[in-house]
């Protein structure tokens, strides 16, 4: 994991922002004077669970970019149970994989100059990579699961920032539509994302 000392949004803000977005009413000023969060408090919230969707939130304060996303892990894995045989463990660690390499998510236009200063990703408590194995007994019902993920970067020429894109919508399972959120000084939008359709523009 990245670590990074400097300013960043809080997961209590970025739910701010996605309330603010969906209504219009977005007050930078308030998002800006966040708390800092301690690791603990990340993802304690997360959104409405829908098979086949999934949201990604962009928020930029300066030169500093903050990307969440919020998957059901059916989408992800292709399940929502402890692992029961070998190919789970391997989607498990695949997606581990994945998720933990922002090169394979995002791409950014090259004179922005962006660069990672910290990623967290928070699978379901049964999906940490390393310690994937068959459940001993299966549930009798499998209950909804989420992957969790946030990437924070600084771009050194933020104003040469006007879109993401997102090839991570092509590489989830089963999604029929991505809603990208975002939120700057001067523009805040939502965006529906697809397979065909993966750039977000930020103005």
């Amino acid at each position: 994991m990245c670590t990074r000392t400097g300013k960043h949004w809080s997961m209590a803000a970025l739910r701010g922002l996605r309330a603010a977005v969906a209504t219009g009413a977005w007050l930078l000023g308030g998002l800006a004077a966040a708390a800092y969060p301690s690791p603990a408090d990340d993802f304690v919230q997360k959104g409405i669970h829908e098979h086949g969707r999934a949201t990604l939130t962009f928020a930029i304060d300066g030169a500093l970019l903050t990307i969440t996303l919020e998957a059901p892990a059916d989408n992800v894995v292709g399940f929502e149970h402890p692992p029961r045989t070998a190919d789970e463990i391997d989607a498990i660690r695949k997606a581990h994989d994945l998720l933990n390499d922002h090169r394979q998510l995002f791409a950014f236009p090259p004179a922005a100059a962006c660069r990672l200063t910290d990623l967290h990703v928070k699978p379901p408590p049964w999906a940490t990579a390393g310690n994937a194995s068959p459940a001993v007994v299966a549930p009798e019902h499998d209950e909804h699961a989420d992957y969790d993920a946030t990437y924070r970067f600084e771009c050194a020429h933020a104003a040469e920032l006007s879109f993401v894109d997102a090839p991570l919508v092509t590489r989830l399972r089963g999604i029929t539509v991505v809603r990208a959120q975002v939120a700057t000084a001067a523009f805040q939008a939502e965006q529906l994302l697809s397979t065909e359709r993966i750039r977000v523009k930020l103005r």
